[in-house]
């Protein structure tokens, strides 16, 4: 069984990366987690401040916080079931090893469970510690919150299991069906950007009118005391850990049971049936046709395939960039409501042309952010470096296409959101012309810096993105201050604008100069899986 529960513990969390990489992500996930535990507590303090008084009010918030923490926390488990029940090389390896299927079932269980549990109790704990401090709970209730995650886990992991292989044949027909898939993952990043607009208008109508104090408005609390029945299991389990109502913990645990049963089931189902198809297709592979084209066409269709068939590239590049026009648009439009209401529109008029200043930086800093999504020009060949060196087609031109195409895609995408910004009024005329070169200039060198950075790269060690997070990060910043401290002496914003885009081409020419050579010498001397 321990063998077992260290091989899922691999299968989770790969461990095939060199140390230090490793030791760096654990150390940046850390980090977040500990933000967004910080950030959750900190609002539910302040709203618990806020509504401590109101009716019903603190246990229907904490109702709300703790609903919002198992929708996450079954979306989460749901991923992790699928990692784990559907992992080809996990069934080979276990096909030649003399371990019953019930053996297998129950190690990822387990595992499932102990991963639940932690996560569960990182997120859950400092709300009702907070709620608990703020009520002068007794030590009894602090105690009994180590068996929230018990209950939790019947209800929210049988969820997973039941959706676990439906999500599984979804992935696995999207897989086979690129252009549906593409669809889909664009409907999904749209709906992301509708939500957030929602909340991004709540915000502006709150900040810019002075109306944050209706959020703990007596009828937003009624409100939300209605509705929270429909919080489920949250709401059996408030009753059973701040009521200690009896009858709910017997009526939910009813209810959880069958629910695990049922997710269980299906899982155990689906993971005898895959075990079989993917012992059974092994032996049927069928013969892969291939066209015959000119290098050049084979080299951009490599690329274009990578970038709007790859799924991580679809959620981090292509889909980004076609919303960016979208997301844009919504952000800036927000920031300019914002700094044109209140006692920022006092403060905007003492600093000249602060506003199509900061449009730009932020025109830029979207433009940079989801660039770098596709600057992973040869890492993300791996193996195929030794081709490149081989094939006889020229060093410049394969480069030149790799960072042309996602070059182009960005290009275009900047185009439509200035176009974008300027039917809309957010921008003039004026800005809109000059956020396209300034943006499309410091595009052309960040690509070229992270070209250098990728043809640096050595075997086994991690790539230095420290020139390319000056150049997406700090420059832009840079820009910013600079530009509005020479408009605020008085200098024209045309000769900003000059000055600026003089400096942007100034920064790239020692990048440029004897770039064929420096990329030749570069592209041999590279390690990277060879």
């Amino acid at each position: 069984m321990l063998s077992l529960l260290a091989k899922d513990f691999k299968i989770m969390f790969s461990l095939k990366e060199n140390r230090k990489k490793q030791f760096l992500s654990v150390i940046f996930n850390v980090f977040v987690i500990l933000i967004l535990i910080a950030l959750e507590t900190v609002i539910f303090q302040m709203a618990l401040n806020k509504i401590k008084d109101y009716y019903l009010a603190p246990i229907s918030f904490l109702t709300l916080f703790l609903f919002i923490v198992s929708i996450l926390m079954m979306v989460f488990m749901l991923f992790q079931a699928k990692k784990l029940f559907f992992n080809k090389q996990d069934i080979e390896q276990l096909s030649i090893r003399p371990v019953s299927n019930s053996q297998i079932i129950f190690s990822k269980l387990i595992f499932l469970f102990l991963m639940y549990y932690t996560t569960c109790l990182m997120f859950t704990i400092p709300l009702f510690i907070s709620y608990g401090v703020t009520f002068y709970k007794s030590k009894l209730y602090y105690y009994l919150l180590l068996f929230y995650p018990f209950l939790a886990f019947l209800f929210e992991m049988g969820i997973a299991l039941i959706f676990v292989y439906p999500l599984k044949l979804l992935l696995d027909f999207l897989k086979k069906h690129i252009i549906v898939q593409f669809i889909v993952a664009i409907i999904v990043i749209f709906a992301c950007c509708f939500l957030y607009s929602k909340v991004l208008t709540i915000f502006i109508q709150l900040v810019a009118n002075n109306q944050i104090q209706s959020i703990f408005s007596t009828e937003f609390i009624n409100k939300l005391n209605t509705v929270k029945k429909y919080f489920i299991p949250t709401n059996f389990l408030i009753d059973i850990f701040i009521s200690h109502s009896k009858r709910t913990f017997f009526f939910y645990l009813l209810i959880a049971l069958g629910v695990f049963t049922l997710g269980l089931n299906v899982a155990i189902s689906s993971f005898k049936f895959f075990k079989k198809s993917s012992t059974n297709a092994i032996l049927n592979k069928k013969e892969i046709r291939f066209n015959i084209v000119s290098p050049t066409k084979a080299l951009i269709k490599k690329e274009l395939m990578m970038i709007f068939k790859d799924s991580n590239y679809i959620l981090s590049y292509s889909g980004l960039l076609i919303v960016q026009p979208f997301l844009a648009y919504l952000v800036i439009y927000a920031l300019n409501t914002i700094f044109r209401s209140g006692v920022f529109a006092y403060y905007i008029t003492l600093l000249p042309n602060f506003l199509p200043l900061i449009d730009i930086l932020l025109m830029m800093l979207f433009t940079l952010i989801i660039a770098s999504g596709a600057n992973s020009y040869l890492s993300m060949e791996q193996k195929n470096v030794r081709i490149m060196k081989t094939i006889p087609v020229s060093l410049y031109k394969q480069l030149f296409i790799k960072v042309a195409i996602p070059f182009i895609c960005s290009l275009i995408s900047l185009f439509i959101s200035v176009i974008v910004l300027v039917s809309t009024h957010v921008f003039s005329i004026t800005t809109g012309i000059f956020t396209f070169l300034l943006s499309s200039l410091i595009l052309f060198i960040f690509d070229i810096v992270s070209l250098f950075e990728e043809l640096k790269i050595k075997r086994n060690k991690i790539k230095n993105t420290f020139m390319s997070s000056l150049y997406s990060y700090l420059l832009p910043l840079v820009y910013f201050i600079v530009t509005l401290l020479l408009s605020y002496v008085g200098l024209s914003i045309y000769i900003v604008y000059l000055l600026a885009i003089l400096c942007l081409m100034m920064l790239s020419l020692p990048y440029l100069l004897h770039f064929k050579t420096k990329v030749s010498d570069l592209f041999l001397k590279l390690e990277l899986v060879n």
